[in-house]
């Protein structure tokens, strides 16, 4: 749990990852979600530190995976990627070396863990991913617009409740995506985008995982306002918004 100053108010924020060289908290997941079906979300992948799930991300293309910042940032300066892979291609996670992929390279947005915000990475692989497994590359919501809600999805690995037990299987749970006017009370509009459900949520272990809007990567799962799987209006899951992550993303994509 990390405390985050947003605007003049402190906010307890549970941050979502687990990672030695940033002090957050780790391992988020989904609560009160259901098992995704095998090759319906072919981007996900599961980032990885020393063979342990940490973070979720999403596969840009065979050598590019995008992720939370602070899953292994410290404002600029990123983790040595030597400790870190993705698994892909399944919906099943594992701390085996089946389909996985060797980190080569961490470029890191400009994270400010002071405000949560820039709170995206983008990795390169040490290969091009392999074609033995099905994966495809996420679209992302270029345009974006959350002057309207939408109906959104959120997916993970991990634990299925508090202090419950962690899923092997990728979960997934339909989220209303709150409009600026909401989300605005409380965050900045042009770096985040927040979402809520009647039950369930995020919680430990989430970060770096998308938010999917029409089938679009929306945002990048950043940090949680309340206990795990409680999120509304007063106190939603809180993404960093793609849009605000564009130049950066295809800066990284173009030059590595």
């Amino acid at each position: 749990i990390s405390t985050l100053l947003i605007g003049l108010k402190m906010l307890t924020l549970v941050v979502l990852a687990v990672l030695f060289s940033v002090s957050y908290a780790v391992d988020v997941r989904i609560v009160n979600g259901t098992d995704a079906e095998e090759g319906e979300f072919p981007f996900a992948a599961s980032l990885r530190k020393n063979g342990t799930h940490i973070c979720g991300a999403t596969i840009l293309d065979e050598t590019h995976v995008l992720t939370a910042a602070h899953c292994l940032c410290t404002g600029h300066d990123p983790s040595k990627p030597y400790l870190f892979t993705i698994q892909y291609g399944s919906i099943h996670i594992s701390e085996t070396s089946e389909r996985t992929a060797q980190v080569s390279e961490i470029h890191c947005n400009a994270f400010d863990a002071s405000r949560a915000t820039d709170d995206s990475a983008v990795l390169v692989l040490e290969e091009p991913l392999s074609t033995d497994y099905p994966w495809e590359a996420v679209t992302l919501y270029r345009d974006f617009n959350t002057s309207v809600d939408y109906q959104g999805v959120i997916i993970g690995w991990g634990k299925l409740w508090d202090n419950g037990d962690s899923s092997s299987v990728l979960q997934k749970l339909e989220v209303e995506v709150y409009t600026d006017s909401i989300c605005g009370q409380r965050f900045d509009i042009t770096q985040h985008v927040c979402s809520g459900a009647s039950v369930g949520g995020a919680c430990y272990g989430d970060s770096g995982s998308p938010l999917l809007v029409e089938g679009k990567q929306a945002g990048i799962e950043s940090f949680i306002t309340n206990a795990c799987g409680l999120a509304d209006t007063a106190n939603p899951n809180v993404y960093y918004k793609i849009t605000a992550s564009l130049d950066f993303i295809d800066n990284i994509i173009n030059s590595y």
